[in-house]
């Protein structure tokens, strides 16, 4: 998430490049996606991970909570990269391709 982040500072600059069109679509648009994404990556990969690894350490340590934490982490990264998938095939600008046909 971190790697993918920088792309929405080519908002500052004006032009016409796919980045810059690409970082219009995720804050405009698609930007409710783009939240969601990141915050089930922030809860299902550090969060819910950072309790697990505390919990045998707490009092109320129960292995079936553990297992559903465990659970909780793959269905929100799961989502996350479904929706990530959305992302990437409607916020990229497509290449046109080279030549056209005649007519």
């Amino acid at each position: 998430l971190a790697l993918e982040l920088p792309i929405l500072r080519l908002l500052e600059q004006e032009g016409f490049s796919s980045l810059h069109k690409t970082a219009l679509l995720l804050s405009g648009p698609l930007g409710i996606f783009h939240r969601v994404r990141i915050a089930l990556g922030i809860v299902g990969g550090v969060l819910l991970p950072v309790l697990i690894v505390l919990a045998p350490f707490s009092e109320g340590y129960a292995p079936s909570l553990l297992m559903l934490t465990a659970a909780g982490c793959f269905v929100l990264c799961l989502a996350g990269e479904l929706i990530e998938r959305r992302l990437f095939f409607t916020a990229v600008q497509p290449i046109k391709m080279p030549g056209g046909v005649a007519a």
